[in-house]
């Protein structure tokens, strides 16, 4: 992957939900760590995603598969360290890639942090808190293609302080990459539909 990772690192250390530009710059004292006196560690997350896909026929003989426009993720977090009352929020983003050959002068860049989003996490089990969320572009690789969900949970604690699980990394994220379309040859021909869920695997990116 030919990605620059290049951030517009943001002032405050509880960031505007609301900006763009990439992850949140989490002071020390936001951020959970194992050993800190306040008792909070890192969790654990996992994801699973798809892609949806268009299958198409050629001659009525040849057939592919295509990427349908829609990507979409369940994000789920598991801590035991978190006190009884706090609300999560995923605060995510997509990395994408965008080209254009045919255009004057023709471009291919990488998007660090697209189509940012704030989307609430609910509870689901013990200590357990899960999201659901998707992004919407590149129907059939038209113009790019999507490659990366990225994200961290924000805490609030319920004396309204706000805690980051960002990986333990001031500007540090997860990322799972973005899954493949995949047709199911039973499907009819010139359709859209959406892949079953898969697990993805879950990296920590430190800035």
């Amino acid at each position: 992957m030919k990605a620059h990772y290049v951030f517009l690192l943001l002032a405050a250390c509880a960031a505007d939900p609301t900006d763009e530009n990439g992850p949140p710059r989490v002071d020390d004292s936001e951020s959970l760590a194992a050993g800190k006196a306040d008792g909070l560690s890192l969790g654990t997350t996992t994801v699973q995603g798809q892609q949806s896909s268009y299958r198409s026929t050629l001659d009525g003989m040849t057939s592919w598969c295509t990427p349908g426009g829609k990507v979409s993720f369940d994000v789920e977090y598991v801590n035991h360290s978190l006190p009884w009352g706090v609300k999560l929020s995923l605060w995510r983003g997509m990395q994408t890639e965008d080209w254009c050959g045919g255009c004057e002068p023709a471009y291919d860049y990488v998007t660090e942090w697209a189509d940012h989003q704030v989307v609430e996490m609910k509870p689901s089990a013990g200590w357990t808190w899960r999201a659901h969320t998707e992004s919407f572009g590149y129907g059939s690789g038209a113009g790019g293609k999507f490659l990366a969900l990225r994200y961290v949970m924000r805490i609030e604690m319920p004396d309204g302080s706000i805690k980051w699980d960002n990986g333990g990394s001031s500007v540090g994220f997860y990322q799972a990459l973005a899954p493949d379309g995949k047709c199911d040859p039973s499907w009819p021909a010139y359709e859209t539909r959406d892949a079953p869920m898969e697990p993805i695997p879950v990296s920590i990116i430190y800035r």
